[in-house]
């Protein structure tokens, strides 16, 4: 059984400091995840139940740069 996820990414701003993201999971609407596993003397095989296809939109924004450089001798701790 093939789960498939698929994702899209929008930069924008200043620097691409803002990001938006749209992303689908189990796009085939499968519903069921499978494991096998084959060892010396067994083999399991289990099925699972999914959440199924589900869509989430993701803001994500950087507050990191703050004009310094990162790592090095600059840190955002002093002590």
């Amino acid at each position: 059984m093939q789960i498939w996820n698929a994702g899209l990414t929008y930069l924008f701003m200043k620097n691409d400091r803002a990001q938006l993201k749209f992303s689908v999971n189990d796009i085939l609407n499968t519903n069921t995840r499978r494991y096998v596993s084959i060892t010396e003397n067994s083999i399991r095989d289990a099925r699972y139940n999914n959440l199924g296809r589900y869509s989430m939109l993701t803001f994500t924004y950087n507050i990191q740069n703050f004009g310094g450089k990162v790592g090095g001798k600059d840190t955002f701790f002093r002590f």
